[in-house]
């Protein structure tokens, strides 16, 4: 048996698992339910709980990606969910382009805060401080 003849075998035996992983593949995905649309009386439940889902985005000096992220964000779903910017005292153009985006798309589940200074006295590093400011306004889980 020459070389020819072991590498037509192997890749015959390659394209025979790659084929019966796809065919796994493809079972596995029609099985999720997060790929088809809800049964029209799971529709309002699943609505009524994305009404208490709230995305919170802390920025500090992302003025190249503030735009591209919150508009992701909405985009992913028409979903009543809130989604939340808390410009964290940024220097750089953070604060104008978010509400620059806000006014362009007047979508009511995009919400603007500008953070506050953090209190003196206290540690907070990271963008714990700005996620905090958000959580005492959201109305949501």
């Amino acid at each position: 048996m020459g070389i020819r003849e072991i590498l037509t075998g192997v890749l015959s035996l390659t394209a025979l698992a790659i084929a019966l992983v796809a065919l796994q593949l493809r079972r596995a995905l029609r099985a999720s339910p997060w790929l088809r649309d809800p049964p029209a009386e799971q529709a309002g439940e699943i609505a009524a709980g994305m009404e208490r889902l709230a995305v919170i985005v802390p920025a500090y000096n992302e003025a190249e990606n503030v735009v591209g992220c919150l508009s992701s964000i909405l985009d992913s779903t028409s979903a009543p969910l809130q989604v939340w910017l808390v410009d964290d005292e940024s220097t750089d153009a953070t604060w104008e382009l978010a509400q620059a985006l806000a006014a362009e798309r007047q979508d009511p589940r995009l919400h603007l805060l500008k953070g506050d200074p953090r209190p003196k006295g206290q540690r907070w590093v990271g963008k714990n401080w700005a996620c905090a400011q958000a959580v005492a306004r959201v109305e949501a889980d």
